[in-house]
């Protein structure tokens, strides 16, 4: 499978944002409970957020 590299810069972005959001998650949600909450919190955000965020990125709602 190739991968042109306009389509390559997307997918890289997208997954540079989602990390973002992620690691925000992550320590919203250790704060809250006082704790590193670690791959708890970026599995709680996949299943949380993770069909939001995407279809919000790639219509162009996600700054």
């Amino acid at each position: 499978m190739s991968v042109k590299t306009g389509n390559h810069s997307v997918i890289k972005d997208f997954i540079r944002h989602q990390v973002e959001e992620m690691q925000k998650h992550k320590w919203l949600e250790s704060e809250k409970a006082g704790a590193d909450l670690g791959e708890i919190a970026f599995l709680d955000w996949v299943d949380k957020y993770y069909d939001k965020f995407s279809k919000a990125y790639f219509s162009g709602k996600v700054l």
